[in-house]
């Protein structure tokens, strides 16, 4: 690597760090499916499922520092109009936004970002799916969960990824039993060491996160998954 490039490598990691401290230094939280909570039994149960409310379409920004009504820079802020009834999950709240997630248009694509809470409302029933429902392939661009049923009780075989630069690191996870409060989990009390993942089917996903313990290093189950049509378990 020549002198000129690697000097505009480290400037530009200088840039990423200082916009990052900044964002998170001025309070607002980030909108993140994978950056919910520090303990994974919470951050299952902070999500709820909800809709935009009616009115006109609503944009869908990934920061609360520009307005999607002025002129900005970079139009990748504001670039997706979400209409009313649009079904999606919460993820978190700061001020009189909502972080909302919701299926994007290719298979495995996620959306991510700000709606006004006043455009906001709540599904009333957020209750239990049938454990049913949770049976067969869901998927994201970092794993994969296989989940099939044995009488009443799920089994779930889980498969994670992350591409380091010396090369693949992976992760599996195990859960098997019965949903309780709409959550399943492999979770046993005093075994901080194991892998821990807890586990939740609400709206049109699968909501993971784990302990970090489930597998090589930077491996995570984190994260919402969508169901892939056709695939068997």
């Amino acid at each position: 690597m020549n002198t000129k490039l690697l000097l505009k490598v480290v400037l530009a990691a200088a840039s990423f760090l200082a916009t990052s401290v900044a964002s998170s230094a001025d309070g607002v939280p980030f909108c993140s499916e994978t950056d919910l909570a520090n303990k994974p039994d919470e951050g299952v149960n902070q999500i709820r499922s909800g809709h935009v409310s009616d009115g006109a379409a609503v944009n869908l920004t990934t920061s609360l520092h520009f307005k999607c009504e002025e002129a900005i820079a970079d139009k990748s802020i504001c670039q997706r109009l979400i209409p009313a009834g649009t079904s999606a999950v919460e993820l978190t709240r700061y001020s009189n936004s909502v972080c909302v997630a919701l299926p994007g248009k290719r298979p495995l694509d996620v959306w991510v970002g700000w709606l006004p809470i006043s455009r906001w409302q709540v599904d009333m029933s957020d209750a239990q799916l049938a454990n049913k429902s949770w049976v067969g392939v869901w998927q994201n661009n970092r794993a994969r969960l296989n989940i099939a049923m044995k009488g009443e009780r799920l089994i779930v075989d889980g498969h994670a990824i992350w591409q380091g630069p010396a090369g693949p690191h992976f992760g599996e996870a195990y859960l098997e039993g019965t949903p309780v409060n709409g959550i399943l989990t492999n979770s046993q009390e005093g075994d901080e060491s194991a892998c821990r993942i807890f586990i939740r089917r609400v709206n049109k996903f699968i909501f993971a996160q784990d302990n970090g313990n489930c597998g090589a290093s930077n491996v995570r189950f984190d994260g919402l998954y969508r169901f892939r049509a056709g695939l068997r378990p």
